[in-house]
């Protein structure tokens, strides 16, 4: 094997070594780990807060019962994804809420599922919730909400 050869071989195994080592620093520097080995991913490492705030949509029947309208109506992603996309729109301001609530509200009226058939009301909402409360205790009530937006089903 040629000296160049043998000097980048060394050189390509060293920055590998020290790129999975690296993740080690964080415990000489006491940071806060996770149960993960090599990790202080946040996610997992800190504290969850007492209240999370999310954006949803639910629509309302005749009777006034509450029917959770499914992410896939108001977003091409997934749950998480469109909240933070309610939380841009709710950012410019109620007009821009306004005709989202229109258009979901003609997306619900277009779609024949049987749980959206009595929805007369979209409602767009902001709510706090306490993951206790509904993880460990089963209770899906809302700490504080906010409705940002309704409109009739046409």
């Amino acid at each position: 094997m040629s000296p160049s050869l043998r000097a980048w071989a060394i050189a390509v195994n060293l920055v590998a070594t020290l790129v999975v080592l690296a993740p080690g620093v964080s415990a000489l520097r006491r940071e806060k780990w996770d149960s993960f080995p090599l990790t202080t991913y946040p996610m997992f490492s800190q504290p969850r807060p007492e209240t999370e705030t999310v954006r949803y949509v639910f629509g309302v029947n005749a009777g006034g019962e509450r029917v959770l309208v499914p992410s896939h109506y108001w977003t091409a992603g997934g749950f998480n994804q469109g909240s933070m996309q309610l939380g841009a729109i709710e950012r410019r301001g109620k007009p821009a809420l306004k005709d989202l609530c229109t258009q979901i509200a003609k997306r619900v009226e277009g779609r024949h599922e049987a749980r959206l058939a009595g929805v007369v009301e979209v409602v767009v909402a902001r709510g706090r919730y306490a993951p206790n409360q509904v993880f460990r205790d089963g209770d899906p009530t809302p700490v504080r909400e906010v409705v940002l937006a309704r409109c009739p089903v046409p």
